[in-house]
């Protein structure tokens, strides 16, 4: 069944409160605390926000609701604008948002429309086995239903130190399409909050 993720960064001090909202039956929505980010390769950077949050379900409507419930908490301005993806892939250890407390990476990339095919073949069949190898574990793939031509990576992991290692560093790139990459952004964040759907 395909899984739609909707997912914002959320500025303040403190975890979006994840169990203050009613989510439908069938979503889970989880926050992590942000630690770095980047718009380059091997780039560490402070992130944007201090706070991501998302809600996935099986249509894109109910976790679209469910994270619109969890930013009216947020104080005006210290939202930036959701955006919806569908799952076009995933590997047989990966587990929905809200599945278990690990630590997340995501890359999200931007490509030329000629390249979009030979990219998803690559990145599902080269490099979504060859990251894992190294333990990027449980990685899944989406399209973005906003952005033309533009993919998530997201990729659950024990320890963001995963992402310093020699084996990663090893397969760390893009396979020859960075020349093809009008955007890049990368987001390393520890688990902080989850929650499964209740009836409305």
């Amino acid at each position: 069944m395909t899984k739609w993720l909707t997912l914002a960064g959320v500025g303040g001090a403190s975890a979006p409160d994840l169990m203050a909202a009613t989510h439908p039956m069938g979503v889970s929505a989880a926050a992590w605390e942000t630690v770095s980010g980047g718009t380059a390769l091997g780039v560490i950077a402070a992130p944007e926000y201090p706070w991501v949050i998302a809600a996935e379900g099986e249509d894109p409507d109910a976790p679209r609701q469910a994270l619109a419930r969890i930013l009216a908490a947020v104080p005006p301005g210290d939202a930036g604008t959701p955006e919806m993806f569908e799952e076009i892939y995933r590997r047989g250890d990966a587990a929905d948002i809200g599945g278990d407390g690990r630590d997340i990476f995501y890359a999200r990339v931007t490509v030329r429309e000629a390249v979009t095919e030979p990219l998803n073949d690559w990145y599902n069949n080269v490099h979504l086995p060859e990251v894992g190898a190294a333990g990027l574990v449980a990685g899944r793939r989406f399209r973005s239903a906003d952005a033309a031509h533009t993919f998530l990576a997201l990729y659950r992991l024990e320890s963001l130190d995963v992402l310093r290692s020699d084996a990663i560093n090893a397969v760390r790139g893009l396979g020859g399409f960075e020349d093809d990459v009008t955007s890049f952004a990368r987001l390393e964040a520890r688990s902080a909050d989850r929650c499964f759907g209740t009836l409305d």
